[in-house]
């Protein structure tokens, strides 16, 4: 399966499905960025690669670069939990697709390796905010409450590094957080021994600490100003607010370069509301069914927003 390219999404999940292919086949070149940086397929020329993996990014968003890759011959393996409407049918093209919301990509990642890479499997399920189901996982390999802890806290860390409005409100590049793993079969022997994560843990802090002063327009509903430590926490923040408030949808929003809001969107833990179909009705909108986002919300459109956040969710 050892492919030309690896394309990935920056995000824990992204970062740590390639971690575990790259142990099992070895490394290539990769592709990455911030989380909301996902139409990545169109980065490589058509031609220029016989085989990709791409890893935790929508087909939908990459649809048109993924017929052009196809037409020219590659074959591609995509491995992703988002809501894609159309799936190209082609011989060169294997999908490994699961939008359930216990099941991320590096979860299908580690079914496809059977259970070798399990634990790090589990880190990426707790930085999607899949506590249940990791847990679940976890206490089935025999994991006791401190090692679940350790490798949620990894997992949370590794899934804040990943947003920002450009590669500049990062901590560290995805790449950094990826190559960083090399070597480390165990993610325990990696918090052990890794500076990185501790530099994670105190800017985590430090930023989470400022977002508990932002502007509240409800109990969930949240804008933050237009500031790099906002950017940054907008995605844990959201997961932090849908866990102290499960029956309750939870929305970020911040001001972006381009004068409009950046949102991320969580549905209700408890019932069957679909955070991606609500940002899908958004011209910038989609992600999955517990978490999803807007990459450009106008201003002007904030009320109507509003509206159509309490209706569709109740």
């Amino acid at each position: 399966m050892k492919p030309d390219i690896y394309l990935f999404n920056g995000d824990a999940d992204g970062i740590i499905a390639c971690h575990q292919l790259q142990m099992a086949y070895g490394p290539a070149r990769h592709i990455t960025g911030v989380k909301r940086d996902i139409d990545l397929l169109q980065q490589v020329l058509p031609g220029s690669a016989a085989k990709l993996v791409v890893l935790d990014v929508a087909v939908e968003k990459n649809l048109k670069a993924l017929k052009e890759h196809l037409a020219a011959g590659a074959q591609v393996i995509w491995f992703d939990h988002h809501v894609s409407p159309e799936i190209p049918q082609s011989s060169l093209l294997t999908t490994h697709i699961n939008i359930a919301d216990n099941v991320n990509t590096s979860w299908l990642v580690n079914l496809q390796l059977q259970g070798a890479y399990a634990h790090w499997a589990l880190v990426a399920l707790y930085g999607d905010d899949m506590a249940k189901a990791a847990g679940e996982r976890a206490q089935a390999l025999g994991l006791d409450a401190a090692t679940q802890a350790a490798y949620q806290e990894l997992g949370v860390l590794f899934n804040y590094n990943a947003y920002g409005e450009s590669l500049d409100d990062l901590w560290f590049h995805p790449s950094v957080l990826l190559d960083s793993l090399t070597g480390f079969a165990d993610p325990l022997s990696y918090l052990q021994q890794s500076e990185i994560f501790s530099q994670l843990r105190q800017g985590y802090a430090a930023d989470m600490k400022e977002a508990q002063t932002a502007e509240r327009l409800s109990e969930t509903l949240v804008i933050f100003p237009a500031q790099a430590w906002a950017r940054r926490v907008i995605g844990v923040y959201a997961n932090e607010l849908a866990g102290q408030h499960p029956s309750k949808a939870v929305a970020i929003l911040v001001e972006n370069s381009s004068g409009s809001y950046t949102v991320s969107v969580r549905a209700p833990k408890q019932g069957n509301a679909s955070a991606a179909e609500f940002c899908s009705g958004f011209p910038t909108g989609g992600g999955r069914v517990k978490a999803a986002g807007i990459n450009q919300l106008p201003k002007s459109a904030l009320d109507d927003f509003q509206a159509r956040f309490t209706q569709f969710f109740g």
